[in-house]
């Protein structure tokens, strides 16, 4: 496919439909095929005027083009200005032609098209970080962190005791509240959770020694089901 490309802006540029500066322009055979299409067809079809657009989703690299005038040469020959405005990653080209009707229906360049305008195009802000969710209405980044190392000490909760009400602290609190069948308002104690996780820990852990732990938090060692 590439080959074929490459012949058939090798044949434009031969017969002078193609300007080199299209060529200079992108180093794609693809663009420079898609261009010069939409140039062809754009002369032959629109009204002073209106234009025509093209696209090349592999480089992103994307022109349109607009009739700016017509006339007829000394010759009979119907001839046409245009511009044709290349939209590249990091600039925006202008550029201003004239092109004339042959009997074959190509429309070829009588000058070199020439750079009308020529900007550099802003790159996209980088990505704005995360924000750090919200803590619950109320709570604390103490009592969170009273909660989290409850939860994980039950088994509940992996991670870092960060004072931060993520989501994974949401979930192991809501399976502890599951276990346990507390019902949650949409903004739960924090502090009130964290004094009954703490309750529950002391429970599972009479005189502080109670280290084999089972599934779900529970300590099977300590007699505590």
């Amino acid at each position: 496919m590439r080959l074929v490309v490459m012949r058939v802006v090798a044949g434009l540029l031969a017969s002078g439909a193609l300007p080199l500066v299209t060529l200079a322009q992108s180093g794609d055979f693809e663009d420079v095929r898609l261009a010069e299409r939409t140039v062809q067809n754009t002369l032959e079809q629109q009204d002073t005027g209106q234009a025509g657009q093209w696209r090349n989703p592999a480089t992103g690299v994307a022109g349109t083009i607009t009739v700016v005038r017509s006339g007829l040469a000394p010759t009979g020959q119907k001839c046409r200005e245009y511009t044709h405005k290349w939209q590249m990653a990091s600039t925006e080209t202008t550029y201003r032609g004239i092109r004339c009707r042959e009997p074959t229906g190509l429309w070829k360049l009588v000058e070199p098209e020439t750079v009308v305008t020529q900007v550099a195009r802003a790159a996209p802000p980088p990505d704005a970080p995360a924000a750090a969710p919200a803590p619950p209405v109320g709570a604390t980044a103490s009592d969170i962190r009273r909660l989290q190392a409850a939860l994980k000490d039950l088994l509940y909760l992996g991670g870092p005791v960060d004072g931060i009400m993520d989501a994974r602290t949401r979930q192991a609190r809501d399976r502890f509240a599951e276990d346990e069948q507390l019902m949650l308002s949409p903004e739960p104690d924090v502090a009130a959770l964290a004094d009954h996780a703490a309750g529950v820990l002391r429970r599972q852990k009479p005189g502080g020694a109670c280290p084999i732990p089972a599934p779900r938090g529970k300590l099977i060692a300590c007699g505590v089901l």
